[in-house]
């Protein structure tokens, strides 16, 4: 069994690794058997009697319960699930979506708290590679000590969202040309790398090179801050007063 949705996060029970289906059809948080006993804890004994149904009909044999945690993006949950014999790992249900007040964006592939957005992926992805290849949308040519966004693209699977943009790791990408650190939607149809030449000679950027390299990003942590009664001006006076 599993999400119609197909979506999935990178998670750990306890401290084993362990890839989650995200299922609202799920009214409570399924475990595999063999999963369970990975992890040296006890399961509680339930009524042979008690058993889950699925949405089409089929009946799940519930083996007990058992209380373990969580952890995914920066936080770790304590949960208890049932432990049953499930084709998936695991599966999480409505029961923890409700009770650690998450919601699902299936449009952004996202499970959103009060805090953080953490990442969800598609269901058929057998691995999740370390970084995705940004590609030169067109020939570029950066002039001598200037900076330009210029237009990519990745020409691999997009199965994931947003992404960090980081220096190509490359030895022909042009000497003196610095790419910028940039959070990006990989979702987009073009994904805006910022260069900059720091040379004294202009830089060309062919067709179809790889401009940067992107880091998928499985969790956006949500900061609150306070803006401080300083006025605009005495800002200004503050940043143009002579420095000693």
């Amino acid at each position: 069994s599993g999400g119609g949705n197909g979506l999935f996060i990178e998670a750990h029970v306890n401290k084993l690794p362990c890839r989650m289906i995200v299922d609202t059809r799920a009214n409570v948080t399924l475990m595999r058997e063999d999963i369970a006993q990975q992890l040296n804890e006890k399961i509680i004994w339930t009524l042979p009697c008690v058993i889950l149904q699925t949405v089409t009909g089929d009946k799940i044999p519930i083996i007990g319960k058992m209380n373990i945690k969580i952890t995914f993006g920066n936080n770790a949950y304590s949960h208890t699930v049932y432990v049953a014999k499930i084709t998936d790992n695991f599966i999480l249900g409505l029961d923890f979506l409700e009770k650690c007040n998450f919601i699902l964006d299936i449009k952004d592939s996202s499970l959103h708290s009060t805090t953080e957005d953490v990442t969800l992926f598609g269901k058929g992805v057998s691995e999740i590679k370390p970084f995705y290849r940004i590609i030169a949308s067109s020939d570029f040519t950066i002039p001598a000590r200037q900076e330009l966004i210029l237009k990519g693209y990745t020409d691999q699977e997009k199965n994931f969202r947003l992404g960090v943009l980081e220096f190509p790791d490359f030895e022909n990408f042009p000497k003196g040309v610095l790419v910028a650190s940039t959070l990006v939607d990989i979702t987009k149809e073009t994904t805006p790398v910022r260069c900059a030449n720091v040379s004294d000679k202009p830089k060309i950027i062919k067709k179809c090179k790889v401009l940067a390299t992107c880091t998928p990003v499985t969790c956006v942590e949500r900061s609150s801050f306070q803006t401080s009664n300083v006025s605009s001006e005495n800002l200004t006076e503050d940043l143009l007063k002579p420095q000693n």
